[in-house]
């Protein structure tokens, strides 16, 4: 079977599956606007982003803004780090890491220096920005926020595909296929379950149509396509 990809690589190894995942994650990617939430900004930084023509929300807190966002929307954090309530930038990278957001957060700070640059990085953020920087350097950072958000969001569209795939899976469908797909053949999935290589052969082809693909190279590619580098642990 060989496919087009949209790039015009012909792969024979692409399924329909494929081309509906990414189809849909594009779609839906691009019809999601997205939003710039600024929290804790001074007038100056809220000024210089509210100029790139993009929709964007104020927040006076982290707390603030965890209470009234939509996690899941499309868009990108920019946040002071320090407030006077006590919380902080890093707490608020902490919360939405806890909470499986694919919000992206950018830091700002007119304390800005490279230990705190690498701080920010290291515990989640995309980069560090001093609330003095330039259109240019906020327009390139807010850029690149972005794109992690739309790639998140196609990554976790795909994952939500394949789970609802593997849902419908029988037990035993579900079983002889997570040997299939860590290199056994029909006749290793037989000796190890116990069971005829008939059976074996008729549960893999149902698992197969039911997963919308034709081979286990193409079962293994859209794992990949949605970030499983092993097979999920829950059909939930």
């Amino acid at each position: 079977m060989t496919s087009v990809s949209a790039n015009g690589y012909q792969s024979p190894f692409a399924s329909s599956i494929d081309r509906t995942m990414i189809k849909e994650q594009i779609t839906q990617t691009e019809n999601a606007e997205p939003t710039l939430f600024l929290i804790g900004l001074d007038d100056r930084m809220t000024q210089l982003l509210g100029s790139m023509r993009l929709a964007t929300q104020s927040f006076a807190s982290p707390e603030e803004f965890l209470a009234e966002v939509d996690l899941n929307c499309s868009g990108c954090v920019i946040s002071d780090v320090a407030f006077k309530t006590g919380s902080s930038g890093f707490l608020l990278l902490r919360s939405l890491r806890e909470r499986q957001t694919d919000l992206p957060v950018i830091l700002a700070s007119s304390m800005a220096d490279m230990s705190l640059a690498l701080t920010a990085v290291s515990e989640g953020a995309v980069t560090l920005l001093t609330t003095s920087c330039d259109t240019q350097t906020a327009l390139e950072a807010v850029e690149r926020a972005l794109q992690i958000n739309r790639d998140r969001r196609i990554a976790g569209s795909a994952q939500r595909k394949v789970l609802s795939l593997i849902s419908q899976l029988s037990e035993r469908e579900l079983q002889v296929l997570k040997l299939m797909a860590d290199g056994f053949a029909n006749k290793q999935i037989a000796a190890e379950l116990n069971v005829s290589l008939r059976s074996i052969e008729k549960w893999r082809k149902d698992g197969l149509d039911k997963m919308q693909v034709e081979s286990p190279l193409q079962l293994l590619r859209i794992l990949m396509l949605a970030g499983f580098r092993t097979w999920p642990n829950s059909r939930d």
